[in-house]
């Protein structure tokens, strides 16, 4: 990937002090870095209370996704929500979770299933209302897409962006 300079803007060349300073960067070094980081990023929180579009990036993510032949899986932690997601469905549902989470449980979710296959070629997991669920259902859902993507980053280096609100 090559960092340009904005349409108009030479390095060293402009005028205004602001925007040389703000240019000066190394894009080789800064390439570097990218292409060094870039897959390490995997996990989101949109956080914003309710009406402010947290569906709406839910659903432009998802059509983005699925109108380029990918799987996303929108999730929420209440059934009521999922009706609002194109494809929703309730966590508990959808990744087979005990509903009485433990420290150690995990999902049911079998190497071999249905479920691990679709897991493995999913593209993104939307998790909506996800400050419903206790903290044990999220380390349920991190142990098992560690062991079915033979992975050990967080949620088996899943794209997966969370969304809710504190209130």
């Amino acid at each position: 990937m090559t960092y340009t300079y904005p349409i108009g803007y030479a390095p060293n060349e402009h005028h205004n002090k602001l925007i040389r300073d703000e240019m000066a960067y190394d894009k080789q070094i800064l390439a570097a870095e990218f292409n060094r980081s870039y897959h390490l990023l995997t996990v989101y929180f949109l956080y914003g209370y309710g009406g402010t579009g947290k569906t709406f990036v839910w659903t432009t993510l998802s059509s983005a996704i699925r109108s380029n032949g990918g799987i996303v899986c929108t999730i929420t932690s209440s059934g009521i929500s999922s009706l609002l997601l194109p494809g929703g469905r309730t966590t508990h549902s959808k990744f087979d979770i005990p509903v009485s989470a433990t420290q150690n449980s995990t999902c049911n979710i079998h190497q071999a299933s249905d479920l691990a296959e679709l897991l493995k070629v999913t593209k993104l997991i939307v998790w909506d209302e996800a400050l419903m669920c206790h903290k044990f259902t999220f380390e349920e859902l991190d142990k098992s897409l560690k062991d079915i993507m033979h992975n050990n980053f967080p949620f088996g280096g899943k794209v997966i962006v969370f969304g809710s609100d504190f209130r």
